[in-house]
Protein backbone atom coordinates (compact mmCIF):
# COMPACT_ATOMS: atom_id res chain seq x y z
CA UNK A 1 0.00 0.00 0.00
CA UNK A 2 3.42 2.09 1.09
CA UNK A 3 4.75 1.93 -2.26
CA UNK A 4 1.45 1.94 -4.50
CA UNK A 5 0.31 5.81 -2.70
CA UNK A 6 4.06 7.12 -3.72
CA UNK A 7 4.50 10.64 -3.33
CA UNK A 8 2.92 13.83 -4.51
CA UNK A 9 5.98 16.42 -5.03
CA UNK A 10 3.78 19.57 -4.50
CA UNK A 11 1.66 18.37 -1.41
CA UNK A 12 3.36 15.55 0.58
CA UNK A 13 6.14 14.66 2.84
CA UNK A 14 8.96 13.19 0.94
CA UNK A 15 9.91 10.85 3.79
CA UNK A 16 7.43 8.40 5.21
CA UNK A 17 7.82 5.88 8.30
CA UNK A 18 6.04 2.63 9.55
CA UNK A 19 6.65 0.73 12.35
CA UNK A 20 4.04 -2.56 12.35
CA UNK A 21 4.30 -4.86 14.91
CA UNK A 22 4.39 -8.65 13.36
CA UNK A 23 4.59 -10.33 16.67
CA UNK A 24 4.80 -9.97 20.52
CA UNK A 25 8.49 -8.74 20.03
CA UNK A 26 8.84 -8.64 16.31
CA UNK A 27 8.51 -5.41 14.69
CA UNK A 28 8.60 -4.42 10.37
CA UNK A 29 10.64 -1.09 9.80
CA UNK A 30 9.14 0.16 6.44
CA UNK A 31 11.12 3.54 5.44
CA UNK A 32 9.65 5.41 1.85
CA UNK A 33 11.54 8.78 0.84
CA UNK A 34 11.58 10.19 -2.65
CA UNK A 35 14.68 9.98 -5.01
CA UNK A 36 14.95 13.68 -4.61
CA UNK A 37 15.47 13.64 -1.43
CA UNK A 38 18.65 11.62 -1.64
CA UNK A 39 20.79 8.93 -4.03
CA UNK A 40 21.90 5.07 -2.99
CA UNK A 41 25.31 6.88 -1.81
CA UNK A 42 23.44 8.47 1.58
CA UNK A 43 21.64 5.50 2.53
CA UNK A 44 24.38 4.00 4.96
CA UNK A 45 25.35 7.54 6.19
CA UNK A 46 21.39 7.98 7.56
CA UNK A 47 20.98 3.64 8.68
CA UNK A 48 24.51 5.04 10.41
CA UNK A 49 23.56 7.86 12.10
CA UNK A 50 19.94 6.68 12.84
CA UNK A 51 20.39 3.39 14.65
CA UNK A 52 24.29 5.06 15.95
CA UNK A 53 21.46 7.95 17.86
CA UNK A 54 19.02 5.09 18.40
CA UNK A 55 22.07 3.15 20.23
CA UNK A 56 23.36 6.07 22.10
CA UNK A 57 19.83 6.74 23.55
CA UNK A 58 19.46 3.27 24.85
CA UNK A 59 22.44 3.46 26.59
CA UNK A 60 21.77 7.09 28.38
CA UNK A 61 24.23 9.23 26.45
CA UNK A 62 24.18 11.77 23.75
CA UNK A 63 23.63 11.16 20.20
CA UNK A 64 27.33 12.35 18.78
CA UNK A 65 26.77 13.20 15.60
CA UNK A 66 29.12 15.07 12.92
CA UNK A 67 28.93 18.54 11.63
CA UNK A 68 27.16 18.40 8.05
CA UNK A 69 27.58 20.11 5.13
CA UNK A 70 24.06 21.51 3.96
CA UNK A 71 22.69 20.62 0.22
CA UNK A 72 23.33 24.19 -0.49
CA UNK A 73 27.14 24.32 -0.95
CA UNK A 74 26.00 21.94 -3.78
CA UNK A 75 23.74 24.02 -5.32
CA UNK A 76 25.99 26.96 -4.93
CA UNK A 77 28.77 25.51 -6.86
CA UNK A 78 26.29 24.07 -9.57
CA UNK A 79 25.30 27.83 -10.10
CA UNK A 80 28.93 28.66 -10.53
CA UNK A 81 29.07 26.29 -13.56
CA UNK A 82 29.77 27.69 -16.63
CA UNK A 83 26.81 25.85 -18.57
CA UNK A 84 27.23 27.36 -22.51
CA UNK A 85 30.74 25.91 -22.06
CA UNK A 86 29.48 22.19 -20.66
CA UNK A 87 26.80 22.97 -23.94
CA UNK A 88 29.63 23.49 -26.27
CA UNK A 89 31.25 20.34 -25.07
CA UNK A 90 28.40 17.91 -25.15
CA UNK A 91 27.55 19.34 -28.45
CA UNK A 92 30.67 18.17 -29.74
CA UNK A 93 31.00 14.86 -28.02
CA UNK A 94 27.53 13.96 -29.55
CA UNK A 95 28.22 15.66 -32.54
CA UNK A 96 26.58 14.03 -35.92
CA UNK A 97 25.51 11.08 -33.70
CA UNK A 98 21.48 10.02 -34.69
CA UNK A 99 20.75 6.48 -34.26
CA UNK A 100 18.90 4.91 -31.27
CA UNK A 101 20.38 2.21 -29.86
CA UNK A 102 18.82 -0.94 -28.88
CA UNK A 103 19.23 -4.94 -27.30
CA UNK A 104 17.40 -7.49 -28.72
CA UNK A 105 13.93 -8.28 -28.26
CA UNK A 106 11.24 -11.04 -28.59
CA UNK A 107 10.06 -10.64 -31.88
CA UNK A 108 6.05 -10.31 -32.27
CA UNK A 109 4.95 -12.17 -34.87
CA UNK A 110 4.02 -15.69 -34.65
CA UNK A 111 6.23 -18.39 -34.15
CA UNK A 112 5.87 -20.08 -37.11
CA UNK A 113 7.10 -16.73 -39.21
CA UNK A 114 10.88 -17.00 -37.97
CA UNK A 115 13.00 -19.30 -36.41
CA UNK A 116 15.41 -18.55 -33.52
CA UNK A 117 13.36 -17.16 -31.49
CA UNK A 118 14.87 -14.30 -28.95
CA UNK A 119 13.60 -15.11 -25.29
CA UNK A 120 14.73 -12.63 -22.30
CA UNK A 121 16.08 -14.19 -19.12
CA UNK A 122 17.58 -13.13 -16.37
CA UNK A 123 21.57 -14.78 -16.09
CA UNK A 124 23.79 -14.74 -12.91
CA UNK A 125 27.48 -14.56 -14.50
CA UNK A 126 30.21 -15.45 -11.70
CA UNK A 127 33.65 -14.33 -12.63
CA UNK A 128 36.47 -16.80 -11.88
CA UNK A 129 39.19 -14.91 -9.64
CA UNK A 130 42.02 -15.88 -12.65
CA UNK A 131 40.01 -13.95 -15.14
CA UNK A 132 39.54 -10.86 -12.72
CA UNK A 133 43.10 -11.32 -12.52
CA UNK A 134 43.86 -10.73 -15.71
CA UNK A 135 41.27 -7.88 -15.99
CA UNK A 136 42.70 -6.14 -12.97
CA UNK A 137 45.88 -6.67 -15.42
CA UNK A 138 45.13 -5.40 -18.47
CA UNK A 139 43.01 -1.87 -16.87
CA UNK A 140 46.37 -1.68 -15.15
CA UNK A 141 48.96 -2.18 -18.09
CA UNK A 142 47.35 0.15 -20.10
CA UNK A 143 46.34 2.97 -17.78
CA UNK A 144 42.96 2.96 -17.76
CA UNK A 145 39.87 2.10 -15.01
CA UNK A 146 38.53 -1.22 -14.95
CA UNK A 147 34.71 0.75 -15.46
CA UNK A 148 36.31 2.05 -19.10
CA UNK A 149 37.39 -1.46 -19.90
CA UNK A 150 33.54 -3.08 -19.11
CA UNK A 151 32.06 0.23 -21.02
CA UNK A 152 34.67 -0.44 -23.94
CA UNK A 153 33.51 -4.10 -24.11
CA UNK A 154 29.62 -3.09 -23.57
CA UNK A 155 30.07 -0.60 -26.47
CA UNK A 156 31.73 -3.02 -28.98
CA UNK A 157 28.94 -5.62 -28.13
CA UNK A 158 26.16 -2.65 -28.38
CA UNK A 159 28.27 -2.08 -31.68
CA UNK A 160 27.72 -5.63 -33.21
CA UNK A 161 23.85 -5.91 -31.88
CA UNK A 162 23.15 -2.94 -33.80
CA UNK A 163 25.66 -3.48 -36.72
CA UNK A 164 27.58 0.02 -36.44
CA UNK A 165 30.91 1.44 -35.33
CA UNK A 166 29.60 4.20 -33.58
CA UNK A 167 27.11 3.99 -30.09
CA UNK A 168 26.06 6.10 -27.20
CA UNK A 169 24.92 4.53 -23.76
CA UNK A 170 24.09 6.16 -20.07
CA UNK A 171 26.50 5.91 -17.90
CA UNK A 172 25.63 6.89 -13.75
CA UNK A 173 27.87 9.07 -12.43
CA UNK A 174 27.87 10.18 -8.25
CA UNK A 175 27.78 13.80 -9.50
CA UNK A 176 29.77 14.39 -5.95
CA UNK A 177 32.61 17.40 -7.15
CA UNK A 178 35.75 17.24 -4.91
CA UNK A 179 36.47 20.58 -4.51
CA UNK A 180 33.16 21.06 -1.64
CA UNK A 181 34.77 20.01 1.47
CA UNK A 182 32.55 17.25 2.88
CA UNK A 183 31.08 16.15 -0.06
CA UNK A 184 31.42 12.23 0.73
CA UNK A 185 29.32 12.66 3.35
CA UNK A 186 26.30 14.82 2.28
CA UNK A 187 23.09 13.88 2.01
CA UNK A 188 20.77 15.12 -1.13
CA UNK A 189 20.61 14.08 -4.83
CA UNK A 190 23.99 14.28 -6.77
CA UNK A 191 23.76 11.70 -9.41
CA UNK A 192 23.81 11.94 -12.81
CA UNK A 193 23.90 10.18 -15.87
CA UNK A 194 25.81 11.13 -18.72
CA UNK A 195 26.18 10.03 -22.31
CA UNK A 196 29.14 7.61 -23.10
CA UNK A 197 29.93 7.01 -27.32
CA UNK A 198 32.32 3.96 -27.87
CA UNK A 199 33.26 4.82 -31.75
CA UNK A 200 35.26 2.32 -33.35
CA UNK A 201 38.16 3.69 -36.12
CA UNK A 202 38.92 1.17 -38.98
CA UNK A 203 41.79 -0.71 -38.20
CA UNK A 204 41.50 0.23 -34.52
CA UNK A 205 42.86 -2.28 -31.73
CA UNK A 206 40.58 -2.58 -28.65
CA UNK A 207 43.36 -1.14 -26.58
CA UNK A 208 43.39 2.06 -28.64
CA UNK A 209 39.94 2.01 -28.38
CA UNK A 210 39.98 1.50 -24.78
CA UNK A 211 42.02 3.99 -23.90
CA UNK A 212 40.05 6.83 -25.96
CA UNK A 213 37.59 6.15 -24.23
CA UNK A 214 39.37 6.62 -20.96
CA UNK A 215 40.53 10.27 -22.46
CA UNK A 216 36.82 11.20 -23.22
CA UNK A 217 35.04 10.12 -19.65
CA UNK A 218 38.11 12.09 -18.19
CA UNK A 219 37.36 15.26 -20.14
CA UNK A 220 33.63 14.38 -19.55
Amino acid sequence: EDKAKGFNLAEDALIRVSILQTGDETYHFVWSFHHILMDGWCLSFMTQEVFGSYLALRAGHEPALEPVTPFSRFIEWLERQDREAALQYWRGYLADYEQQITLPQQKTQPKSMHTGEYVAEDLDCEFQPELVAQIERMAKQNQVTINTLIQTVWGVLLQKYNNSTDVVFGSVVSGRPGDIPGVEHMIGLFINTIPVRVQSEPGETFVELMKRTQRQALAS
